[in-house]
């Protein structure tokens, strides 16, 4: 390899290698739900099953991303993330080649499982790929580019899948994805030693910390037919949340914690993983209540559906690769992270403004660029806080808390939107209105509690310390 290309190009080819590693996660957490029907009649899933080819995933992915992450810092983050790269791909072959639902179910459990262990370390490859701040942020913005297109692609790629071949294909188009990813990353991603000193696993933490989040996720996912207020999802919630105090008495005591509780008790730091995980509500549940509405009242397919949403990929990864960066050096993170923010809060208050016959151009369209604007001001500044502010020895559990708030938040928002949407739109109806403005006003009714999640989080970004991160020591 020339030298000019191991001092600079290289690690920019990595962060393209790293990125489509990124883009496989991201795809199969959206491309499935639009084959879903299709999987369902060939495979003869019942009906009460089929949740379990998303949930499966879910459940193993947001479970083990902070032990994934952990095992990054103590066996090397470039194994660790070409590991996971391999049992996805591998993972991948098991659910095209799936005959059977339970094999199916199989593999997306193992999809998850690899997907964790892959996205765990991505971060933390990025911060010791790129230690200078403004190129961190830079990569960053391209890491927030993959996330949020590979929704909008996950629409199109599953939808045109749906009308042109079969199901399969939504995992084994993986394949060639995954041998490039694993191929490549063996030679352009620094081998680099592990940042921590001791070869032990917090084995109870790892357990605690595991099963609670499993829980968390396995209630969430199940709420939708079992009700928040039912036994089953209360009794769910209230183990996670034991077992979750239980992890945290580990941490406090244990020698060598899968989590030093210092990295998310103080103040800054706190601050920083709120405002992110609420950042996250505000961009993936008016995704989820904007799909249903242009699919269910304006009537697009999910290839439209997908071009309707490209407007915002596209704008955050201009944003986020061409100014985030220089906006950050120039009025400094937190000042950066909050008028995005509030920019995210004016496209969420446009979304509540919608009608049954609002037109693309002049009613979605605005908002989700909005959206896609301040989300990638504001995205890039809580990364870079979070890593700037992590001991080298931290930086892949950080890597995996990060995506862990992400994911955990999500799955929470989408769930209570999802909800209020739904018991707004039934309660109109019922009173007599026609299903279409029943529906517009349930979606309004979760839009406004989106922006309630975007302006909690301008109001927590504004109080909060000028530096989200922590100390070194």
């Amino acid at each position: 390899m020339a030298p000019e290309m191991s001092i600079h190009n290289r690690r920019w080819v990595a962060l393209v290698v790293l990125c489509l590693g990124q883009l496989m996660i991201v795809l199969d957490t959206t491309v499935v739900n639009v084959v879903l029907p299709v999987i369902q009649r060939q495979l003869h899933f019942a009906a009460a099953d089929l949740s379990w080819v998303v949930d499966a995933y879910l459940i193993s992915f947001g479970s083990f991303l902070l032990v994934a992450g952990r095992l990054g810092d103590i066996l090397g983050r470039k194994k660790v993330f070409l590991t996971g790269v391999a049992l996805f791909t591998s993972a991948s072959a098991v659910c095209g080649l799936a005959a059977t639902p339970i094999i199916l179910i199989i593999g997306r459990f193992g999809q998850g499982l690899a997907a964790a262990i892959t996205a765990s370390v991505i971060l933390g490859i990025i911060a010791a790929e790129f230690p200078s701040s403004v190129d961190r942020a830079r990569a960053v913005g391209v890491f927030a580019f993959v996330g949020v297109a590979g929704g909008a692609l996950g629409l199109l790629v599953g939808g045109a899948v749906a009308q042109a071949a079969s199901w399969h294909w939504v995992f084994l188009i993986n394949l060639p994805i995954g041998i490039v990813t694993f191929g490549l990353g063996r030679v352009l991603i620094v081998d680099r030693p592990p940042t921590r000193d001791t070869r032990h696993l917090d084995l109870t933490g790892a357990l605690l910390i595991t099963v609670s989040v499993m829980l968390l996720v396995y209630a969430i996912a199940e709420s939708d037919g079992n009700g928040w207020t039912s036994a089953k999802t209360l009794g769910l919630l209230s183990a996670a949340a034991g077992l979750l105090i239980a992890f945290i008495a580990v941490e406090a005591r244990v020698a060598a914690p899968l989590l030093p509780l210092r990295l998310v008790m103080r103040p800054g730091p706190a601050a920083n993983f709120a405002v992110r995980g609420l950042l996250s509500v505000a961009l993936i549940a008016p995704f989820y209540l904007t799909v249903l509405y242009l699919q269910h009242v304006r009537h697009y397919n999910a290839v439209r559906t997908g071009l309707a949403y490209l407007p915002q990929a596209s704008t955050i990864g201009l944003v986020s690769i061409l100014f985030t960066a220089r906006i950050m050096r120039w009025k400094g993170p937190k000042a950066t992270m909050v008028a995005g923010l509030v920019v995210v809060a004016g496209g969420e208050w446009l979304l509540g403004r919608l009608g049954p016959s609002s037109s693309y151009m002049s009613g979605v369209l605005p908002a989700v660029v909005l959206i896609g604007f301040g989300s990638a001001l504001a995205f890039t500044p809580t990364v870079t806080m979070a890593l700037e502010g992590a001991p080298a020895a931290d930086a892949g559990v950080v890597s995996a808390l990060i995506n862990v708030t992400q994911q955990l938040s999500s799955a929470v928002g989408v769930a209570v939107v999802a909800s209020v949407a739904a018991a707004g739109a039934r309660s109109m109806e019922s009173g007599g209105t026609s299903l279409p403005i029943a529906l517009v006003g349930g979606y309004d009714r979760g839009y406004a509690v989106v922006l309630g999640c975007a302006l909690a989080a301008v109001v927590i970004a504004v109080l909060s310390p000028a530096h989200g991160g922590q100390d070194h020591h």
